[in-house]
C-alpha cells in the first residue's frame, strides 16, 4: 500500500502518503490507453502542495511548446479549455502569456516558449526525474538540488544510445529512456531522455553527490516553437 511507504520525494512518513503520478494527471486525455500502466509512486500530502500549482502550468507549456497533434488537440480542447473557464482560468492566461516570446520565421512572427525560462515548469520536470528514480527503484528521496534538467539539444552518441532502457508510454503521449551510472561512474547517477507528444524532448542528470551541482537549466535559451497565441 501507498500509504504506508515513506514519501518517494523526501522519504518521510509524518505526513499521509497517497499514490502520486509521476507524470502530472492533467495532461492524461480520454485517448489514454489504459493497458499501458502509469508510473505511480508513493507521495505526500506535503510535497504534492509544492507542485500541484506548477502543474497546470507545466501542461500548458508543454501543450504548446512544438507543433500540435491530434493528441495535444483533445488536451487543447478538454481539460486545457475547461480549466481555463474556472475562476483560475484568467490567472493562467496571463501565467502562459508572459512566456510566449515573438520570434521572426520564414512564415513570418511566430510565438516560441521558452520552458527553461519558467521555474514552474523545471520544477515538474525535476518533480517527474525523481519520481521515475523511485519507480524504477533506482533510489528515492532524492534532493531536487541533485537533479538537472534541460530540453534535449543533441541526440544521445549511438555508441551509448543501446545501453539505454526505453519505456514507452504511448506514441502520441510520452516516450522515455534512462541509464543506471552508479556502478560505472562517480559523478552521475543517471541520464534521462523524455519526450512529449512525440515532438518536444529533455534531457535530465542526477548527481550521484548529495550535495548535487550548479543549476545548469537555461543554457542557451531552451527554445521550443508554440502555435500563435
Amino acid at each position: 500500500m501507498m500509504k504506508n511507504k515513506p514519501c518517494a520525494y523526501c522519504g518521510g512518513i509524518e505526513h499521509p502518503r497517497e499514490r502520486g503520478h509521476v507524470f502530472p494527471r492533467s495532461i492524461f486525455t480520454s485517448g489514454w490507453d489504459s493497458r499501458v500502466k502509469r508510473p505511480t509512486v508513493p507521495e505526500c500530502t506535503r510535497c504534492k502542495m509544492i507542485w500541484q500549482d506548477a502543474e497546470t502550468q507545466f501542461r500548458n507549456i508543454i501543450a504548446i511548446a512544438g507543433e500540435s497533434n491530434e493528441y495535444v488537440m483533445e488536451l487543447w480542447d478538454g481539460t486545457i479549455a475547461r480549466s481555463l473557464r474556472m475562476p483560475s482560468g484568467p490567472r493562467w492566461v496571463r501565467d502562459l502569456a508572459k512566456q510566449m516570446v515573438p520570434v521572426e520565421t520564414n512564415a513570418g512572427i511566430r510565438h516560441a516558449v521558452y520552458p527553461e525560462r519558467d521555474p514552474l515548469f523545471m520544477l515538474v520536470m525535476r518533480k517527474i526525474v525523481r519520481g521515475l528514480c523511485s519507480y524504477h527503484e533506482l533510489g528515492t528521496a532524492f534532493a531536487e538540488r541533485r537533479v538537472t534538467v534541460m530540453v534535449q539539444r543533441y541526440e544521445v552518441p549511438e555508441q551509448f544510445r543501446c545501453d539505454f532502457t526505453d519505456v514507452n508510454l504511448g506514441m502520441d503521449f510520452c516516450r522515455y529512456s534512462f541509464i543506471d551510472m552508479r556502478a560505472t561512474d562517480d559523478t552521475f547517477h543517471s541520464f534521462w531522455v523524455i519526450e512529449f507528444f512525440g515532438r518536444t524532448r529533455f534531457f535530465g542528470m542526477v548527481s550521484a553527490a548529495e550535495e548535487g551541482w550548479p543549476d545548469l537549466s537555461g543554457v542557451d535559451g531552451g527554445g521550443a516553437k508554440g502555435e500563435d497565441g
